[in-house]
């Protein structure tokens, strides 16, 4: 059965937040199936470095933040952000943009998106970076 990890950036749990994604106090690692069948996997503290002022996309973040993730296949995000283009272009993660605020909502909508995103994940596992990022 095909499963992903998606990954959301919360201070609370439930909602997403609604800044760049690894401004966080933390991010939920959920798996999902094809099924749409969802678990939490855990929580994870942000460690990563804060951005100071108006510094973002700073690299050091990125990789930091990428690194607390490493076993992740998505990440989603209700912002666009410096780091969130970079990881669209080079990353072995998915991003994608979305306007939904609950955590639970968007894992249910995601089941209709499943195999565009894991057919999106498989080709960058091979190298194959596309020049978007998906909005659900």
């Amino acid at each position: 059965m095909k499963r992903l990890i998606l990954v959301f950036s919360s201070d609370d749990g439930t909602t997403m937040l609604d800044d760049h994604f690894g401004e966080g106090k933390d991010f939920y690692l959920y798996a999902i199936d094809e099924q749409g069948n969802y678990k939490l996997i855990e929580a994870r503290p942000n460690t990563s470095p804060d951005e100071e002022g108006n510094a973002h996309g700073l690299e050091e973040k990125r990789v930091a933040v990428l690194d607390i993730l490493n076993e992740a296949n998505v990440i989603v995000s209700r912002q666009l952000s410096p780091n969130l283009i970079k990881m669209r272009d080079k990353a072995q993660v998915q991003p994608i943009l979305t306007d939904i605020e609950s955590i639970e909502v968007f894992l249910r909508e995601f089941k209709g998106y499943f195999n565009q995103i894991f057919d999106m994940v498989e080709n960058r596992k091979q190298g194959i970076f596309l020049n978007e990022i998906p909005r659900i």
